[in-house]
This record gives C-alpha cells, sequence and structure tokens, in this order.
C-alpha cells in the first residue's frame, strides 16, 4: 500500500478495507533468488508509484465525502409568470372604488365624462355653460356632486397605484437580497474548494518528496546487493575452478 493512499484515508478523502495491503516479501536465500533480485526490486519500484495489476484488483477504495459539508445554495423563492401577472394586473375599478369605501353619487364623474365627451363638438366654454344650465335646471346633482366624486375616485386610483409600488419594491428588496445570498454563496464555496485544492497539493508536494526518496533508497539497497552477489560469485567461481584444477590433476 502506498504513502499517498495511506494519507488520503487520514484526510478522510480515501476508505481502504482491511486486508488491502500485500503480502511481505521474503529474503533471497538460493542463487535462483539471487537471479530474480533485480526483477523484484524493479517491481517494487514500479509499485512505489503507483499500483500493481493485484493490488489494482484486491483494493477497494469507498470515496468519501469532505469531513467538512460545503455550503448549501440557498434556494429562494421564485414566482411564476402567472402569479407575477396576478399580482400587477389592473383590477377592475369597481372593486378598488368599493375598498375605499366610495359612497354613491348623485352624478358620478364617469357620467359627467360622457356628457362631456357627448358635448366635444363645441368649444370648451361652451360646453362648461351648457354644463352649468343643466345644473340649474335639474335638482338632482350639482357639479360639485360630480367633483367630489372625481376626487375620491383619483384619490382610489393613486391609492392603488402606490400599493402596486410598494410590491413592486418588496420584491426588488428581496430579489437583490437573494442575489446577496447566492454571491456570498459562491465566494464561500469557492474559497472551500481552493483550501481542498491547496491541501491536496501540499500532500502530492510530500509524497513526491517521499517516493524519490524511498527509491533512491531502493537503488543504494539494489548496489549494495548486486555489489555481495558479484563477491559471493567471484568467490565460488574461484572455489569452482579450484575445484576443477584438483579434479583434472587427479584424472591425468
Amino acid at each position: 500500500m502506498s504513502k499517498w493512499l495511506k494519507t488520503l484515508e487520514k484526510m478522510g478523502l480515501v476508505q481502504l478495507e482491511e486486508g488491502d495491503a500485500p503480502a511481505a516479501q521474503t529474503s533471497p536465500d538460493t542463487k535462483e533468488d539471487l537471479d530474480s533480485l533485480t526483477i523484484d526490486i524493479d517491481r517494487m519500484t514500479r509499485e512505489l508509484e503507483g499500483f500493481s495489476a493485484e493490488e489494482e484488483e484486491e483494493i477497494k477504495i469507498t470515496v468519501k465525502e469532505p469531513s467538512v459539508a460545503p455550503p448549501q445554495s440557498p434556494a429562494g423563492t421564485r414566482l411564476d409568470s402567472e402569479t407575477i401577472d396576478s399580482t400587477f394586473r389592473v383590477r377592475d375599478l369597481s372593486k378598488i372604488y368599493e375598498e375605499a369605501a366610495i359612497e354613491p353619487s348623485p352624478y358620478p364623474i364617469e357620467r359627467m365624462v360622457r356628457l362631456l365627451d357627448g358635448l366635444k363638438a363645441m368649444p370648451e366654454n361652451m360646453r362648461l355653460q351648457a354644463v352649468k344650465a343643466m345644473d340649474l335646471a335639474d335638482d338632482t346633482w350639482t357639479i360639485e356632486d360630480s367633483i367630489l366624486d372625481g376626487q375620491r375616485k383619483a384619490q382610489a386610483v393613486s391609492n392603488e397605484r402606490t400599493r402596486i409600488l410598494k410590491q413592486l419594491q418588496s420584491r426588488t428588496q428581496h430579489i437583490e437580497e437573494e442575489k446577496q445570498k447566492q454571491s456570498e454563496y459562491l465566494s464561500q464555496m469557492t474559497a472551500e474548494i481552493q483550501l481542498q485544492i491547496a491541501e491536496l497539493e501540499r500532500i502530492l508536494e510530500e509524497e513526491t518528496k517521499l517516493v524519490a526518496t524511498q527509491k533512491a533508497e531502493l537503488d543504494a539497497e539494489l548496489s549494495a546487493t548486486q555489489h555481495a552477489y558479484e563477491e559471493t560469485d567471484f568467490a565460488l567461481k574461484n572455489r569452482l575452478e579450484s575445484i576443477k584444477k584438483v579434479i583434472t590433476s587427479i584424472q591425468k
């Protein structure tokens, strides 16, 4: 098992199951073992840089969630187009006047509008004189009744405009607050990810240095092993030649 996996396991990024460590290697005792020593050491060197084929099949890695949960994205509240349209749709004027508690008028402003529209062919001063004449001829209403009704209804319509303006301002403030939350979330999430990247880069640097050190130690071990082998083989070779000489001299 590489140091890299052990470190990731300590960080809580991976989880290794028991029995994942490869079996220990025995020391070479025979000449055949010495002959294959170079191959074994080369394989060990490759394993320091990754996994062998057997380890890839045997080691089971379970990726774990980060120990510190990332901040949750603020969902906020959204209004669909139908709700927006219903909120700002022009309401029936009779409903607005009813909510304003406007009393019935002897001569409503709407009736005065129709009257003036019917007299639009006349000059403006003549229309006014005609309206005043009608007022004097009918005791059931006065021009002041129509003016008062118009003032009350104008105030009701003005109040309705103020109401929908406040709704717009309230929704605008809410949306700006939601946008600010999204910006704060993105900043926090970016900082969290950058910290994790920095930590992983630090671990990678340490593991790279560790592997380089271990490879150097293995190279030194291999050099010492080969030197010991050469000395032993040289001594055995000389002994073999000496024995062969004795045998040859006896056979003559």
